[in-house]
């Protein structure tokens, strides 16, 4: 791939230079006078001049018409030519805080900042300008951004200020004014509970019957009927991560036991205080059939899927991690005594499964998995990115728990897969930048 590299000339009037080779490489062919250029969220009208004294590889605009636009001229470009604009980029702005300083912690920490690198070296691949930035950083008045930019040269990440980008990729909730900003151009829009998981695939009859059944009903007679249907529930939080606000149900005559996970925490109560318990525990809550995963050791197992969706708009999986829980835990989530698998030896672990039967399973959960990636995406609502947390139970059957759409894409270095990281994050960029140039 040819890149460009955008220069500044000095001009009285908004002035864009480009050379007849490069003029009809990128589709304009015919002269037009006046032509928008688009940086980002920025669109700025110059007035455009065919000429072969300007490089093939070069386009220059009048010193205003660049400090308008914002662009950096120290960077290699795309250029593209749609719908009578000329865009410069991709400019792809990375949402992953809302606090500039825990952004700064983590470029500070050699570790996490290694994380980062596949981005900055995707982007010497594809050209343009990739930035991380925090929800404090955003300037709404100027629409400008203050974020983090990957220095080739000294390999650091250095705060710069760019315009607003021309998409952005979020792992943390936007503001309204954000949204209205960005004209749609956010991708994994809306962070759905885990109630609303279960309400939009319920119907879906090759989804459903792998799905628990679950409520936001937190009643007594709500509980009382999943109890006859299922013996064992659990009461979780919707917005608690690791494991933590789940408690598992069962009952006995007129008493309900409940423990709570992670914990050696257990008890008995009666009808009257399980009334009591439920109305502490109304909101942000559901109630869910428990399942019995196959166990390893007396752990339990689960398995993450990680779907990317390719420029030609189809899912793919990039891979299955396997997470060996905490001694006693009756969900997967731990923090200190959780160890991850590739798929083919986490099955081997759990089922004893021949190579024929792992790949018999891996088919099957793909499939599933991409049924599911299919169902939760929308035009309204688009998403480039899901991890979504199977599990098996004693009969091999796959339950489908949660879809996460602000994943870490990064888990896979956790089992030191570079390779796994590498094509996820070249998948998501690639993304990005048809999003950033449309």
């Amino acid at each position: 791939m040819s890149f460009i590299t955008v220069k500044s000339i000095k001009s009285s009037s908004r002035s864009l230079r480009i050379h007849p080779v490069l003029a009809e490489k990128i589709g304009i062919n015919k002269r037009r006078k006046k032509i928008d250029i688009c940086y980002g969220n920025r669109q700025y009208e110059a007035t455009m001049s065919i000429t072969k004294k300007v490089s093939k590889d070069v386009i220059e605009l009048d010193q205003s018409s660049m400090e308008k636009l914002m662009i950096d001229p120290c960077y290699r470009y795309n250029c593209q030519y749609k719908d009578g604009n000329v865009l410069i980029g991709p400019l792809i702005g990375l949402l992953y805080s809302h606090k500039t300083r825990y952004l700064k912690k983590r470029f500070s920490n050699e570790e996490k900042k290694k994380r980062y690198e596949a981005y900055a070296q995707m982007m010497q691949k594809i050209g343009g300008v990739i930035y991380a930035f925090a929800t404090d950083q955003i300037d709404y008045e100027k629409e400008e951004v203050k974020g983090f930019v990957y220095n080739e040269s000294t390999s650091t990440w250095e705060e710069k200020v760019f315009p607003l980008p021309g998409v952005i990729y979020r792992k943390v909730s936007v503001t309204e004014e954000l949204e209205k900003k960005m004209k749609g151009k956010i991708v994994n829009s809306y962070r759905f509970t885990k109630y609303e998981f279960w309400e939009m695939l319920k119907d879906h009859y090759k989804i459903a019957k792998h799905l628990p059944e679950t409520t936001n009903e937190i009643t007594k007679s709500k509980l009382d009927d999943l109890l006859g249907k299922y013996d064992k529930v659990i009461l979780k939080h919707t917005k608690k991560k690791l494991g933590y606000g789940i408690y598992l149900i069962t009952k006995e005559k007129d008493h309900y036991h409940i423990t709570k996970n992670l914990t050696y925490d257990s008890f008995s109560i009666s009808n009257d205080e399980m009334v009591e318990f439920l109305e502490k525990h109304q909101e942000d809550y559901i109630i869910q059939q428990f399942v019995s995963l196959k166990m390893y050791e007396n752990r339990k197992i689960d398995y993450r899927l990680i779907f990317t969706k390719t420029v030609e708009e189809k899912w793919e999986c990039k891979g299955i991690l396997g997470w060996l829980g905490a001694v006693g835990g009756f969900t997967i989530h731990t923090l200190v005594e959780t160890n991850g698998r590739t798929l083919e030896e986490m099955l081997k672990m759990q089922f004893d499964y021949t190579p024929k039967q792992i790949a018999k399973k891996k088919k099957e959960m793909i499939k599933i998995g991409n049924d599911i990636a299919w169902a939760l995406d929308t035009i309204e609502r688009p998403y480039i990115d899901f991890g979504f947390d199977f599990g098996l139970d004693e009969s091999g059957k796959v339950w489908v728990f949660e879809a996460n759409v602000y994943q870490q894409l990064w888990s896979p270095l956790y089992l030191d897969d570079y390779d796994m990281y590498e094509q996820i994050i070249e998948c998501v960029i690639k993304y990005l930048e048809k999003e950033a140039m449309s």
